[in-house]
């Protein structure tokens, strides 16, 4: 793909998801986050999807990880 447009860059993903949970996972206050682009369709996700959804992602890793912590 030579349009940089369409690119995929799911380090980058996976990259603010871990800094966001860095930022704020000891804070009284938050609560989780609500991932507004999970996609429950099985199709859609993975490593060359182009959508938001970090469903097939490593982004996706990180957010399981952090949700299994106490």
């Amino acid at each position: 793909i030579n349009d940089p447009r369409m690119l995929v860059d799911v380090q980058q993903q996976a990259n603010c998801i871990q800094a966001l949970y860095e930022t704020f996972w000891d804070k009284p206050w938050f609560k989780g986050v609500v991932w507004w682009d999970w996609h429950t369709d099985p199709s859609i996700g993975g490593m060359n999807n182009k959508h938001y959804t970090p469903k097939g992602k490593p982004a996706a890793k990180l957010i399981t990880e952090y949700n299994n912590k106490p």
